[in-house]
């Protein structure tokens, strides 16, 4: 899962994750008052989601992160905004009015390049990973939270032996075994089997996976 993989991914439109309009589930936390906080929000991963739109309206500050500048590019272009550009040591950071995005390696961001973190949410980022990837993850997740971040991630996994992705199968003990000791809540807001919208997966013979909503504070 190199650079080189994303930036194929968006060169050749492979993007079916991205989604057209904001996640519903997403809109059901909010106005359910499931997520409290509303000042700093993390997007790890993000594409050129309009999620980062959505939040920032609601007043979070939103910082996300995307390795794929083109994604970047794109997310701004689309929703015409006026942006700046400035580089750090590890990161090229793109900014507009309440929203910055990191564009570079997520594993090489620290809780220094960000102010602390209220709420992460994670719709696409966990799942894009390989299993080899993801203890690294769950550590880097954990660093760049805070005492009571609050986080809400998304993920899906098959009932049969499915190693295929991104997005990668994530069984629900292996969530469970990363976040739940570290956590003040731990809870499964949402277990519903639907079908699969990957075009990836589908050549895989893979139809339906069952996808979970995690609700966690930290």
């Amino acid at each position: 899962m190199e650079r080189e993989f994303w930036e194929k991914a968006w060169d050749e439109r492979n993007i079916g994750f991205h989604m057209s309009e904001t996640n519903a589930f997403l809109k059901w936390a909010i106005e359910n008052q499931v997520i409290q906080k509303r000042k700093t929000a993390l997007v790890p991963l993000c594409g050129k989601t309009l999620d980062l739109i959505f939040l920032r309206d609601l007043g979070f500050s939103v910082y996300g992160v995307e390795l794929a500048e083109k994604a970047v590019l794109e997310f701004f272009n689309e929703n015409d905004l006026e942006f700046s550009i400035k580089q750090s040591e590890n990161f090229k950071i793109f900014e507009t009015r309440g929203i910055t995005i990191f564009c570079g390696d997520l594993f090489k961001l620290t809780s220094s390049n960000i102010p602390e973190v209220d709420f992460i949410y994670d719709r696409a980022s966990n799942v894009a990973l390989p299993p080899e990837m993801r203890e690294d993850y769950y550590k880097k997740i954990k660093e760049l939270s805070s005492a009571n971040t609050e986080m809400l991630l998304l993920t899906g996994h098959s009932l049969d032996n499915d190693k295929h992705g991104p997005p990668f199968s994530i069984p629900k003990n292996e969530i469970e075994a990363a976040y739940k000791e570290f956590s003040q809540e731990f809870k499964i807001l949402q277990e519903k089997k639907k079908k699969i919208t990957s075009k990836r997966l589908k050549e895989q013979g893979i139809s339906h996976r069952v996808m979970v909503a995690h609700y966690l504070k930290f």
